[in-house]
């Protein structure tokens, strides 16, 4: 793999981890500004059991972008869900008129996702 793109993979696999772990830990414990910041960016108010289901379907995806050190097709549908998720996000916070700093962050997770997804998939293939 050229180093430029080890680069990136290990960039965009960091950027992923370090958000969706936080994700996966307020969604599993159900933690309330989680959940209001969720509300917040999507207009969206879960109720607690599905917010928990985000918060394992975000730790199975950290454990895949994790696990794709060693296995990259693991890493594969990990990214796609979370460039699934970012770009829900974004289109709800675009839809709903929102700008600024939380469009700034989804847009990095997605183009991280994407990054993750294209140089895993090369790997895996």
């Amino acid at each position: 793999m050229p180093a430029g793109a080890l680069v990136v993979l290990i960039a965009a696999s960091l950027v992923l981890v370090v958000e969706f772990s936080l994700t996966a830990a307020a969604g599993l414990a159900a933690y309330q500004p989680g959940v209001e910041r969720f509300a917040q960016l999507t207009g969206i108010t879960p109720r607690p059991l599905a917010y928990r289901v985000l918060g394992l379907l975000a730790l199975l995806g950290v454990a895949g972008v994790i696990a794709g050190i060693w296995r990259p097709v693991a890493a594969v549908p990990a990214a796609a869900y979370f460039a699934l998720l970012s770009s829900f996000t974004l289109a709800r916070q675009v839809q709903r008129g929102q700008r600024g700093q939380a469009l700034v962050a989804y847009s990095l997770f997605l183009v991280s996702a994407l990054a993750v997804l294209a140089i895993q998939a090369v790997r895996s293939g």
